[in-house]
């Protein structure tokens, strides 16, 4: 008697495949195939999944459980056929390699009891319209769903720990590069990549510059410098790259900073509060990078208060005030309240700016302390201290694993955020990045590095170190007045 011939799906997928090789789904494939091999009813179906492979579904790289972030193309190809009336048996190498979400175990048993599919696993054919056999693969899938709930509970409990130690997790960062166990492969350390970390270092460098990320990238590009994951450089992903807190050697978990990390850092904590500042605060003044001349925006009226731009009308290049638009009787030029040749206003302005870096005070001068009286700035230096020691104390215990991991961590969260609200406290400013480079108690080498500097590097230096530069009327027609009867000048 000859038995009708079952159209046979086999299915195969693995959650990693680090290495690409694909040899754990080949493994499954030839041990479903022997399987099949034994019933002399089932042929592989004539369709199959992405690979063309008659019979035969394959997802590799995907995870199944209900935590799972991709897709899983050919399991869905799959369950169409199947829907469709195509396929009568299927035929996985155990039940977890079909799914470990409960909700799709569900819809899977429900689609193959409809079309009368048998679901063949780990050496056993179950039918489920026998309430016996539905039941024990039940149990099967709520193993797997089990087994699931575990792994990924203990894979968060060790996030959570790695994390407390300052511990790298996830992918490697840019900058760095991690040194493995030869023997064990078991992470040792994350150390510094000096080609990366140069890049990281130049493009926090030209930020504080002002020059605007697009240029930065654009020029990285041209350069054939090679991007993190090795796409090309864009301006969106620079700006989230070097404001990541792990370069000044701080462990961030879920998105907050929970400690320090036990890798060096690339920046210094200063620079990165600078660059982080520049990025994300409101850019009032992104016309730098289109501007053309030292002044233009900056410098303000005497008179009106009004920015000064440039204006060509006169025939030669004049700062003129931009409160009041006005012509002369002539018709000729922009008059407005003040008006100054450039050849006159930036020497001016570029001589106060280099005798200020060339004061021996003036990381003083830029510093800004607490008002609150000696007393109570001593308490809250006892204060820091303790909170220093206490978690120092803390840390030292844990390594002598007098005290649990998660003991530490619960006290790192309670006591990091009261002392960095301590020091912030304390805090007194030092010199920006930009003008502690070129502060210096020689006014000629100042002046040799302020030379040299380009144009939108001038500008930040001259915002960093004003708050407003005014330009005064002369008197018409004079041609002869000093720097201080032609502007004034307010520090910042």
């Amino acid at each position: 008697m000859t038995h009708p011939q079952r159209r046979t799906a086999i299915y195969c997928r693995v959650s990693r495949d680090d290495r690409r090789t694909g040899r754990s789904v080949e493994e499954q494939e030839h041990e479903c195939r022997a399987q099949v091999a034994l019933h002399r009813d089932w042929r592989l179906a004539s369709t199959g999944g992405s690979d063309g492979v008659p019979g035969v579904w394959t997802d590799n790289a995907r995870s199944a459980s209900k935590y799972a972030k991709k897709d899983r193309p050919d399991w869905e190809n799959l369950l169409s056929s199947i829907r469709a009336g195509l396929i009568d048996v299927l035929v996985v190498w155990e039940p977890s390699r079909a799914t470990r979400d409960r909700q799709v175990w569900a819809a899977l048993a429900a689609v193959c009891e409809e079309h009368d599919v048998l679901i063949a696993a780990s050496g056993q054919v179950y039918d489920l319209s026998d309430p016996d056999q539905a039941f024990q693969l039940d149990l099967f899938f709520s193993l797997g769903v089990r087994e699931s709930g575990v792994t990924r509970k203990r894979i968060l409990r060790t996030v959570r720990a790695q994390a407390a130690k300052g511990r790298p997790h996830g992918k490697l960062p840019y900058g760095y590069k991690r040194e493995y166990d030869p023997d064990t492969g078991v992470l040792l350390r994350q150390i510094i990549r000096e080609d990366q970390a140069k890049i990281v270092r130049e493009i926090a460098r030209r930020v504080l510059a002002g020059e605007p990320t697009l240029s930065i990238v654009s020029d990285l590009n041209d350069r054939g410098v090679p991007a993190p994951r090795g796409a090309l450089w864009q301006s969106g992903p620079a700006k989230e790259l070097i404001i990541n807190p792990r370069y000044v050697g701080d462990r961030v978990h879920q998105g907050k900073v929970v400690g320090k990390a036990d890798w060096p850092a690339i920046l210094d904590r200063e620079t990165h509060l600078a660059v982080v500042s520049k990025l994300t605060s409101n850019p009032s003044n992104r016309r730098d990078s289109n501007v053309k001349h030292l002044l233009s925006g900056i410098i303000i009226c005497d008179v009106c208060g009004g920015e000064m731009q440039v204006n060509h009308g006169q025939g030669y290049p004049t700062y003129v005030c931009m409160g009041v638009a006005r012509t002369s009787h002539s018709g000729k030029g922009w008059l407005g309240h003040v008006s100054r040749r450039i050849s006159r206003v930036e020497p001016d302005v570029e001589a106060v700016i280099v005798a200020r870096l060339a004061r021996p005070d003036l990381a003083d001068l830029l510093a800004v302390r607490d008002n609150r009286d000696e007393a109570q700035m001593q308490e809250m230096r006892d204060e820091l201290a303790a909170a220093r020691a206490q978690l120092e104390e803390a840390r030292d215990a844990a390594a002598k694993r007098k005290l649990s991991v998660m003991s530490l961590a619960s006290l790192e969260a309670a006591l990091l955020p009261e002392i960095q609200d301590l020091e912030e406290r304390l805090r007194v400013v030092r010199l920006p990045p930009v003008v502690g480079e070129l502060a210096a108690p020689d006014m000629d080498v100042v002046k040799e590095k302020w030379d040299e500097l380009p144009l939108l590097t001038k500008r930040l230096v001259i915002r960093t170190l004003t708050k407003e530069i005014r330009i005064k009327r002369g008197g018409k027609g004079r041609r002869n007045y000093t720097m201080a009867e032609s502007m004034s000048v307010t520090w910042a």
